[in-house]
């Protein structure tokens, strides 16, 4: 289920994508949910943005997203 926060966030980076691409940004969103729920937020909500599941939990904890390890919840973190 995503936050009441995603679908603003996931707009935004949309929105903007342009000026991160004019950069040489790739802006893509990452979550534990796996690719039906992404598709589902994507159509939903229509971000432009790639959307990545990371069911395993491996780029969150190389990224340290974690709030903690043992608890497995990911953090709302930007890099």
């Amino acid at each position: 289920m995503a936050r009441p926060t995603a679908p603003s966030e996931a707009a935004d980076f949309s929105d903007h994508e342009n000026g991160f691409t004019k950069l040489d940004c790739v802006v893509l969103g990452v979550s534990r949910d796996d690719c039906l729920s992404h598709a589902d937020f994507r159509d939903k909500h229509g971000p432009s943005i790639r959307l990545l599941s990371d069911e395993r939990k491996a780029t969150c904890a190389a990224s340290s997203a974690f709030v903690s390890i043992a608890s497995a919840m990911a953090t709302r973190s930007w890099f």
